[in-house]
């Protein structure tokens, strides 16, 4: 008995498909930074605004940002019209015209809930971060613009994962780790290295205390 081939990845997807495989385990790296800095105990976030809160602050806003720039970008349209102007992005999006016939519906399905997971990060994107929406500026709460939550995020990625890992088991008939497999995080280390810190310095104080 015998078993079918997995096809070739022609040699056009292979490349979109690498760099989307990198595009998606960036954006997973980005998301575990977070989470590891902001997203694990209550304790955490209060040492961090203890030891420098307004330097968290800019670096909770701006990895935030940045996740959901990544993550719109990574689904968003095949083609921006600019001036007349036609200009290819690097989506997900561009996948179901890459791939073979047998694979498209498939590979299509799981492009159009990805991109809807995605949808609730649109007006954020179009009116704070992409720009700076004035009624929004003015009045942040009235225009119903939110910057999304963890649960959204997580699950917009995992819905464009699935898009890549189907990729990977047409072609290659095996599923891809993607952003399971990020490991121990630079945040980690500068937690460790801020606790140590801390606590030798509130030795140090406790020490000169004791010696008044």
């Amino acid at each position: 008995m015998t078993t079918a081939a997995t096809p070739q990845m022609p040699p056009a997807l292979q490349a979109e498909y690498d760099l989307l495989d990198g595009e998606v385990a960036a954006l997973g790296y980005y998301l575990s930074e977070y989470q590891t800095l902001f997203g694990t105990t209550r304790e955490r976030i209060d040492f961090l605004n203890q030891i420098a809160p307004v330097f968290f602050k800019m670096i909770f806003d701006t990895l935030w940002s940045e996740i959901l720039l990544h993550m719109t970008r990574i689904a968003g349209p095949a083609v921006t019209r600019i001036n007349g102007s036609e200009f290819h992005n690097l989506t997900i999006q561009r996948l179901p015209a890459l791939v073979d016939a047998a694979a498209r519906p498939g590979i299509e399905a799981l492009v159009k809930t990805a991109v809807a997971a995605c949808r609730f990060a649109q007006p954020a994107r179009n009116k704070v971060l992409e720009h700076r929406d004035l009624l929004v500026a003015l009045s942040p709460d009235s225009l119903g613009v939110t910057m999304g939550s963890h649960n959204q995020i997580t699950e917009a990625l995992g819905a464009i994962e699935a898009v890549l890992d189907a990729v990977s088991r047409h072609y290659l008939g095996r599923r891809m780790p993607f952003v399971h497999n990020i490991g121990w995080g630079i945040a980690d280390d500068l937690i460790e290295t801020l606790e140590m810190g801390y606590k030798a310095q509130q030795a140090a104080i406790a020490a000169r205390s004791c010696g008044t």
